[in-house]
């Protein structure tokens, strides 16, 4: 039996588990910080993983503690099968629960998903295995966005209006113009984030907003783009090449808007801020913005609702 915290991960060291413990110690077990415990209900013992050791071959690739565990556990699985010669020829799959509750959400409710992670049960060496697993398990773990533009403007259309037959209808609106561009990204984990800059957007603002998109994320980002000139620009590909283990950039079809989920939060905003009263200067639209962006981003099946449309259910 075994079982994680947000801490530390466990196996009990019983019957097949115990063997491969024992077999595998310094091929699996040799790079992790462990230490020895005893269950005061069972009596059994067993051992706790804590970490990773600093400089260690494991550290370098990036492994986990969850990642020895599921090595351990398909390691065993695999020497099980081979005595009964069952062991199939393609790797078999655990479903593995993952959070996807979002950083600083304390609200109550599980949060909980599954992710397919391959036990790598076809590799013979047990180091392949858990270098095989820990790549599996990062692919499986990856957050994905979609990525979009929008111009926001007090000067935008308000709603309808009404006239007397035969007369223009006028909206009476401030002639001082106040306009500010954005950049946001969606997830279907119900997960969205934002950033305001002034007009077009360059090669500088995309990777700045690049780096805010990875700063908090817990797992690597896969951002879905549109074929903007700015995102193919020789400067982004070579950040993001020498960001490969924290974000990848894919792109859409060429006019291919009805399948961006982003563009749905575009359209919604929008309609909000019609619903606001009139900003007079551009310090009040973007903290309109700001506001109504903010409340979006606190409701995730509200985010979610923006893959339901048939052009995007492919992203849900």
């Amino acid at each position: 039996m075994w079982g994680t915290t947000s801490h530390a991960s466990a196996i009990s060291t019983t019957s097949e588990g115990a063997r491969y413990l024992k077999d595998n110690y310094n091929t699996i077990l040799k790079d992790a910080k462990t230490t020895t415990y005893k269950d005061a209900r069972t009596g059994r013992t067993g051992v706790l993983v804590t970490g990773i050791k600093p400089g260690s071959a494991a550290n370098d690739f990036g492994i986990r503690p969850d990642d020895v565990i599921l090595a351990i556990t398909g390691s065993a699985v695999r020497r099980y099968l081979q005595g009964r010669d069952e062991l199939p020829e393609k790797p078999l799959v655990a479903a593995v629960p993952v959070s996807m509750r979002a950083a600083g959400d304390a609200s109550l409710g599980n949060q909980v998903a599954n992710m397919s992670v391959s036990l790598a049960t076809h590799l013979e060496r047990p180091e392949e295995r858990l270098l095989a697993i820990s790549r599996s398990a990062k692919a499986a773990k990856a957050v994905i966005y979609w990525g979009d533009e929008t111009g926001i403007s007090n000067q935008d259309q308000i709603g309808r209006s009404w006239a007397p037959k035969g007369q223009t209808p006028v909206v009476r609106r401030t002639a001082k113009r106040a306009s500010k561009s954005m950049i946001s990204a969606v997830s279907n984990r119900g997960l969205m984030r934002f950033m305001f800059y002034d007009g077009a957007l360059n090669v500088d603002l995309f990777i700045a907003f690049l780096r805010r998109l990875i700063k908090d994320a817990e797992q690597k980002v896969l951002l879905i783009v549109d074929n903007l000139k700015v995102h193919h620009a020789k400067k982004v590909m070579t950040w993001v090449t020498n960001h490969a283990h924290e974000i990848e950039l894919f792109y859409l079809p060429s006019y291919a808007p009805d399948h961006n989920p982003d563009e749905f939060l575009n359209c919604d905003l929008k309609q909000k801020l019609r619903q606001q009263p009139q900003p007079g200067t551009k310090d009040e639209l973007v903290k309109m913005t700001r506001t109504v962006m903010g409340a979006i981003q606190r409701s995730p099946q509200r985010i979610r609702s923006y893959f339901t449309p048939a052009t995007v259910k492919y992203a849900a």
